[in-house]
Protein backbone atom coordinates (compact mmCIF):
# COMPACT_ATOMS: atom_id res chain seq x y z
CA UNK A 1 0.00 0.00 0.00
CA UNK A 2 2.13 2.99 -1.12
CA UNK A 3 2.19 6.13 1.86
CA UNK A 4 1.86 9.58 0.08
CA UNK A 5 2.47 13.05 2.74
CA UNK A 6 2.97 16.15 2.47
CA UNK A 7 3.14 19.29 4.52
CA UNK A 8 2.90 23.49 4.64
CA UNK A 9 3.04 26.10 6.61
CA UNK A 10 -0.15 28.17 6.45
CA UNK A 11 -0.41 31.50 8.43
CA UNK A 12 -3.46 31.43 10.04
CA UNK A 13 -4.97 30.34 13.13
CA UNK A 14 -5.72 26.29 13.01
CA UNK A 15 -9.47 26.92 13.48
CA UNK A 16 -9.54 28.66 10.15
CA UNK A 17 -7.32 25.94 8.48
CA UNK A 18 -9.86 23.33 10.48
CA UNK A 19 -12.78 24.85 8.78
CA UNK A 20 -10.97 24.75 4.95
CA UNK A 21 -10.56 20.92 5.65
CA UNK A 22 -14.01 19.68 6.47
CA UNK A 23 -16.29 21.89 4.78
CA UNK A 24 -17.23 20.75 1.77
CA UNK A 25 -17.85 23.55 -0.21
CA UNK A 26 -14.37 25.03 0.81
CA UNK A 27 -12.46 22.07 0.41
CA UNK A 28 -13.69 21.56 -3.13
CA UNK A 29 -11.76 25.48 -3.92
CA UNK A 30 -8.49 23.87 -2.95
CA UNK A 31 -8.64 20.46 -3.62
CA UNK A 32 -9.33 20.04 -7.32
CA UNK A 33 -9.00 16.08 -7.40
CA UNK A 34 -12.93 16.10 -6.49
CA UNK A 35 -16.27 17.53 -7.82
CA UNK A 36 -18.46 16.27 -5.55
CA UNK A 37 -18.66 16.08 -1.37
CA UNK A 38 -21.57 15.23 -0.04
CA UNK A 39 -22.05 14.38 4.27
CA UNK A 40 -24.58 11.73 3.98
CA UNK A 41 -25.26 11.76 7.80
CA UNK A 42 -27.56 14.36 9.34
CA UNK A 43 -25.20 15.30 12.54
CA UNK A 44 -22.02 15.97 11.02
CA UNK A 45 -18.31 16.36 12.80
CA UNK A 46 -18.10 13.09 14.38
CA UNK A 47 -16.61 9.98 14.36
CA UNK A 48 -18.54 8.05 12.41
CA UNK A 49 -20.12 10.65 9.83
CA UNK A 50 -20.23 9.44 6.52
CA UNK A 51 -20.06 11.23 3.67
CA UNK A 52 -18.77 10.55 -0.13
CA UNK A 53 -16.91 12.51 -2.45
CA UNK A 54 -16.66 12.29 -6.42
CA UNK A 55 -13.42 12.50 -8.50
CA UNK A 56 -12.61 12.29 -11.87
CA UNK A 57 -9.89 10.06 -13.55
CA UNK A 58 -9.12 9.68 -16.47
CA UNK A 59 -12.16 10.88 -17.99
CA UNK A 60 -14.72 8.64 -15.95
CA UNK A 61 -16.25 9.70 -12.65
CA UNK A 62 -15.37 7.42 -9.62
CA UNK A 63 -17.09 7.71 -6.81
CA UNK A 64 -15.43 7.00 -3.25
CA UNK A 65 -17.59 5.99 0.34
CA UNK A 66 -16.00 7.77 3.31
CA UNK A 67 -16.46 7.19 7.52
CA UNK A 68 -14.90 9.31 9.67
CA UNK A 69 -11.95 7.68 12.16
CA UNK A 70 -10.70 10.61 14.24
CA UNK A 71 -11.97 13.53 14.62
CA UNK A 72 -10.11 15.80 17.32
CA UNK A 73 -11.55 19.35 16.39
CA UNK A 74 -8.69 21.98 15.15
CA UNK A 75 -6.37 19.40 15.20
CA UNK A 76 -6.86 15.90 13.33
CA UNK A 77 -9.23 14.72 10.84
CA UNK A 78 -8.57 11.21 9.74
CA UNK A 79 -10.81 8.77 7.06
CA UNK A 80 -10.77 6.15 5.68
CA UNK A 81 -12.45 5.95 2.22
CA UNK A 82 -13.38 2.50 -0.67
CA UNK A 83 -14.70 2.53 -4.07
CA UNK A 84 -14.29 -0.37 -6.44
CA UNK A 85 -10.56 0.67 -7.54
CA UNK A 86 -9.60 2.57 -4.30
CA UNK A 87 -8.96 1.93 -1.17
CA UNK A 88 -7.79 5.30 1.34
CA UNK A 89 -6.78 6.13 4.79
CA UNK A 90 -5.60 9.48 4.88
CA UNK A 91 -4.89 12.04 8.05
CA UNK A 92 -5.03 15.83 7.97
CA UNK A 93 -2.58 16.64 11.21
CA UNK A 94 -2.71 21.00 12.05
CA UNK A 95 -0.18 22.05 14.64
CA UNK A 96 0.58 25.76 15.97
CA UNK A 97 3.78 26.49 14.77
CA UNK A 98 5.51 29.87 14.44
CA UNK A 99 2.89 32.80 13.20
CA UNK A 100 0.05 30.09 12.15
CA UNK A 101 0.28 26.39 11.87
CA UNK A 102 1.53 23.49 9.82
CA UNK A 103 -0.59 21.36 8.09
CA UNK A 104 0.19 17.72 7.37
CA UNK A 105 -1.42 15.63 5.00
CA UNK A 106 -0.62 11.54 5.19
CA UNK A 107 -2.99 9.06 2.99
CA UNK A 108 -2.73 5.06 2.51
CA UNK A 109 -3.75 3.93 -0.91
CA UNK A 110 -4.44 0.49 -2.12
CA UNK A 111 -5.37 0.32 -5.98
CA UNK A 112 -7.79 -2.49 -6.29
CA UNK A 113 -7.10 -5.22 -8.91
CA UNK A 114 -3.95 -6.71 -10.43
CA UNK A 115 -3.56 -3.79 -12.82
CA UNK A 116 -4.12 -1.66 -9.67
CA UNK A 117 -1.73 -3.48 -7.97
CA UNK A 118 1.02 -2.69 -10.96
CA UNK A 119 0.37 1.16 -11.44
CA UNK A 120 0.21 1.07 -7.54
CA UNK A 121 3.59 0.28 -7.02
CA UNK A 122 5.20 1.82 -10.02
CA UNK A 123 3.51 5.33 -9.92
CA UNK A 124 0.59 6.13 -7.49
CA UNK A 125 3.16 7.35 -4.47
CA UNK A 126 5.37 9.80 -7.45
CA UNK A 127 1.98 11.21 -8.59
CA UNK A 128 0.12 11.19 -5.35
CA UNK A 129 2.67 12.87 -3.41
CA UNK A 130 3.06 15.77 -6.52
CA UNK A 131 -1.30 15.87 -6.59
CA UNK A 132 -1.11 16.39 -2.51
CA UNK A 133 1.72 19.11 -2.87
CA UNK A 134 -0.47 20.89 -5.19
CA UNK A 135 -3.53 20.59 -2.69
CA UNK A 136 -1.78 21.93 0.21
CA UNK A 137 -0.55 24.92 -1.87
CA UNK A 138 -3.86 25.74 -3.25
CA UNK A 139 -5.54 25.27 0.79
CA UNK A 140 -2.47 27.87 1.92
CA UNK A 141 -3.22 30.10 -1.39
CA UNK A 142 -7.49 30.05 -0.34
CA UNK A 143 -6.72 30.82 3.15
CA UNK A 144 -4.25 33.59 2.57
CA UNK A 145 -5.69 35.63 0.19
CA UNK A 146 -9.37 35.03 2.68
CA UNK A 147 -7.35 36.68 5.23
CA UNK A 148 -6.05 39.47 3.49
CA UNK A 149 -9.16 40.05 1.50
Amino acid sequence: MPRVKGTIHVVAPANLVWNWIIEPEKYLVWNTDFKEYKIADDEEGKVGTTYYMVGEKGGALMKIDCIVTEWVENQRFSFRGTSKDVKAEGTYAIEPAGEGCRVAFEENLELRGITGKIIGALFVEKAKTGNIEGSLHNLKRAIEANLSA
